[in-house]
């Protein structure tokens, strides 16, 4: 991880596209991966919330188990509809006054990338996870502020979202952030990588196939030691059965379609009239 082309997730060299991978509960166990200790800026959820993602994840080594947990609040959401047309650069709803629609397009967002860069730009294992390290911290906070802000017209589907739906790919996002803190990051790093993906997310050209990532050498020295990691530890996106569908969600993604900016495309479905 070296050079631009063993490093992916660096600056112009990350392939994006718009489309989500899904993702549902695997039926694998194995050992249990804590989640890392929270600190002033942790982006990881405390413990001690009343709801706990208790799913599996395939591991490169084994089975593992990452438990991401978020508070029962649920705020509704702003009548606003969305725009009329998805805006030609950044992921849609990074600055949307809607609190929920805003941590959706960090989750999906960062989702989107990172699973298109596994699936088509990565060379190796440790590319791989390298993605996944540096969008950790904004795809955790994003995923916990989506629950906190869960819609209360979706309270049905609320459980299965979070659980079996999002839970998985929030779970290897707990996962790189251990790896990120067990490498030697602490707040002020987290707090530059979390500047530099959502201006990475902020900045995308969709009609470009990269996205830029920009980072000192030394931060990039302690995500590569997180990455390395990471990829003894979780198999790629691509190899993970954990991230094969079986859930349903219909309702969620109807309001994602009809409410938040990005009008469901970063979950990967068409917009009618499109």
């Amino acid at each position: 991880m070296q050079t631009p082309q063993k490093a992916p997730v660096r600056a112009g060299v990350v392939v994006v596209a718009l489309m989500l991978a899904a993702c549902s509960g695997s039926d694998t166990q194995g050992e249990a991966v804590p989640a890392p200790s929270a600190q002033s800026s942790s982006p990881v959820p405390e413990s001690g919330s009343s709801d706990t993602v208790d799913d599996s994840l395939s591991t490169a080594g084994g089975d593992a188990t990452v438990d991401v947990q978020t508070d029962e609040t649920v705020g509704a959401s702003a009548d606003a509809p969305p725009p009329e047309t998805i805006p030609e650069v950044g992921i849609p709803g990074l600055d949307s006054a809607d609190a929920f629609c805003q941590a959706w397009s960090r989750f999906g967002g960062s989702f989107q990338v990172v699973s298109v860069m596994a699936s088509f730009a990565a060379e190796t294992p440790e590319d791989a996870a390298a993605i996944e390290v540096v969008a950790a911290p904004v795809a955790t906070t994003g995923f916990e502020a989506m629950f906190e802000n869960w819609p209360e017209e979706l309270a049905a589907e609320r459980q299965v979202a979070q659980l079996e739906y999002y839970g998985p790919f929030a779970r290897r996002s707990a996962a790189a952030y251990e790896s990120l803190i067990a490498a030697g990051a602490d707040d002020d790093v987290v707090a530059a990588i979390v500047t530099a993906w959502e201006e990475a997310l902020a900045t995308r050209d969709p009609a470009e196939p990269t996205v830029a990532v920009d980072l000192p050498d030394d931060i990039w020295a302690i995500v590569d030691s997180a990455a390395a990691d990471l990829a003894g530890r979780f198999v790629p996106i691509p190899s993970d059965p954990s991230l094969i569908i079986d859930a349903d969600i219909p309702e969620t993604n109807a309001y994602l379609i009809a409410t938040c900016p990005d009008q469901g495309t970063l979950a990967g479905q068409e917009i009618d009239g499109s």
